[in-house]
C-alpha cells in the first residue's frame, strides 16, 4: 500500500506545471510537542506558530500534559484557518531524524472526500483545492529498531504552491513570447540568460508581531497597499541610485536634478494604482543611455556580422507591462520592445513565512538579451544581475520604509 500511495504522490507532482520562487512556507518539528506546555483553555499546542490538537495516536483521546514520554505515538489536528497560507494548493514534504520512517497526512474538506497519503522522509505531497479544506490531519508512524520501539520527532514543511501564468496573459505576443523562452529548459543554457532573486531581509516588509503602523501587516494588507501605488511596483529613477539611503542628499545635486529631468521627459505614468496589463515607462540613468547608444550605433558601426540586435533601444526610458496575478498575490513587470533588457520579466510576489511571523515582497528577474546568445548578449545579462538586484532591493526598501512609517 506505501508503494501505491507513494507512487500517485510522485506522479501527482509530475503534472503539475512549474512552481515559482517566493512560496509561503512553514516548518514545524512535531517534536516540540514533548516539551512545549499547552494552552490550558483549548488543550491546543502551539508548533511553528499554528494551534495544534494533539491525540493519543492509539486512544484518541486529547493530550493536554506537558513533559511527556516521546514514546506516545500521536495525531495531530490543525483547522484550515489557522494556516497561513494563500492561494488553491498546499504543498507538503516530509523529513525525519532517527529511524527510516515518515508521516501519513489526511486533508479533510467541507464538501469532499477526505483525501491521505503516506509520505516518507524527502517526498512531496500536493493538497488541491485549499479553499474547501476544513482540517489538516498529521498521524506519526512509529519507527521499530531491534529491542526498542519509539517514535522519532517529524519534521513537516508546508508550502503554497505558486501557479505559472498563462502564456497569453493580457493577450500580448511579447508576454507570449518572454514565457516560452523561459520554458524552455534548453534556453537555460543561453550566454544571454540571466536570472537573480532579492528575498530574506531585503524583502521584508513587516513582522507580525512587531508592527505598529496603521496598515494591516498581512499578506492581503501587504498585497493591497503594494497594488494602491505602482511606485511599489514599478522602478522609478531614485531606485538607480546605488544607495538609496543617501538619496535625499543626492537629490540637492544640481547635476543630479538636471540629469534626472533631462531622463524623465515621458516616465510613468507613476503615483496611480496599479492596473492590470498596463505600460509603465522606467527612466533610465547615464549607464542606461550609454548603453543605448552602444547597441543603437556602436555595435552596427563595428560591424560585427554574427551578430544581429534588430530592436532599436530607447534612450530615456524602459517600457514594461504589469500584469496582476490576485490568485498568487503576484505581479510580473514584463520587458517590451526597446526595454534594454527585452525580452524578461520581474515577478514580485507577498509571501508570508517563518510560519506567519513576517510578511515579504520577493523579487525574482529573469530573461534574455534581444542582441542573442553571443558576447554582447552575455554582457548585458551579467550587468544586470547586478544592477537589477540592487535596483528592486531599493524598491523594496521603499515599500517598508512606507509601511512602516
Amino acid at each position: 500500500m506505501k508503494e501505491r500511495i507513494s507512487l500517485f504522490v510522485a506522479i501527482l507532482c509530475a503534472i503539475i506545471p512549474s512552481f515559482l520562487v517566493g512560496q509561503s512556507s512553514c516548518t514545524i518539528d512535531f517534536g516540540d510537542y514533548y516539551s512545549v506546555a499547552p494552552d490550558p483553555g483549548n488543550c491546543t499546542f502551539r508548533i511553528g506558530n499554528i494551534p495544534w490538537i494533539i491525540e493519543d495516536w492509539y486512544t484518541g483521546d486529547t493530550i493536554c500534559t506537558s513533559n511527556l514520554s516521546p514514546a506516545i505515538p500521536w495525531r495531530a489536528r490543525a483547522q484550515k484557518a489557522d494556516l497561513p497560507y494563500v492561494g488553491k494548493m498546499l504543498k507538503i514534504t516530509c523529513e525525519q531524524q532517527g529511524c527510516v520512517g515518515g508521516v501519513i497526512v489526511e486533508a479533510n474538506y467541507k464538501d469532499m472526500d477526505p483525501i491521505s497519503a503516506f509520505i516518507a522522509p524527502g517526498e512531496e505531497f500536493i493538497i488541491d483545492h485549499f479553499d474547501s479544506l476544513s482540517f489538516l490531519e498529521f498521524n506519526e508512524v512509529e519507527c521499530g529498531l531491534p529491542g526498542n520501539m519509539y517514535v522519532d520527532p517529524i519534521i513537516v514543511t508546508l508550502s503554497d504552491v505558486k501557479m505559472a501564468p498563462k502564456a497569453d496573459a493580457c493577450n500580448s505576443s511579447d508576454v507570449s513570447l518572454i514565457e516560452g523562452m523561459l520554458a524552455n529548459p534548453a534556453n537555460l543554457n543561453r550566454k544571454d540568460y540571466h536570472f537573480y532573486t532579492v528575498e530574506g531581509a531585503d524583502a521584508l516588509v513587516c513582522n507580525v508581531a512587531a508592527y505598529s503602523g496603521s496598515y494591516d501587516c498581512s499578506i492581503d494588507g501587504v498585497w493591497e497597499f503594494v497594488k494602491s501605488n505602482n511606485i511599489y511596483q514599478v522602478p522609478t529613477y531614485d531606485d538607480l541610485t546605488k544607495n538609496i539611503e543617501n538619496i535625499d542628499g543626492k537629490k540637492l545635486n544640481p547635476y543630479y536634478m538636471i540629469s534626472k529631468s533631462f531622463r524623465t521627459g515621458a516616465p510613468g505614468p507613476y503615483g496611480v494604482p496599479v492596473t492590470n496589463c498596463a505600460q509603465v515607462n522606467i527612466p533610465g540613468s547615464g549607464k542606461r543611455i550609454a548603453g543605448a547608444i552602444f547597441l543603437n550605433w556602436i555595435a552596427p558601426v563595428l560591424g560585427y556580422p554574427a551578430i544581429s540586435c534588430p530592436i532599436n533601444v530607447l534612450y530615456t526610458l524602459d517600457p514594461v507591462m504589469v500584469v496582476v496575478d490576485e490568485e498568487n498575490k503576484r505581479m510580473i513587470n514584463y520587458t517590451l520592445p526597446g526595454h534594454i533588457l527585452y525580452p524578461g520579466k520581474i515577478e514580485r510576489c507577498v509571501i508570508s513565512d517563518d510560519c506567519g511571523e513576517n510578511i515579504r515582497v520577493v523579487t525574482k528577474g529573469s530573461g534574455f538579451h534581444f542582441c542573442g546568445d553571443n558576447w554582447i548578449g552575455a554582457l548585458f545579462a551579467s550587468q544586470n544581475k547586478d544592477l537589477g538586484k540592487s535596483i528592486f532591493k531599493n524598491l523594496s526598501k521603499r515599500v517598508r520604509q512606507d509601511f512602516n512609517n
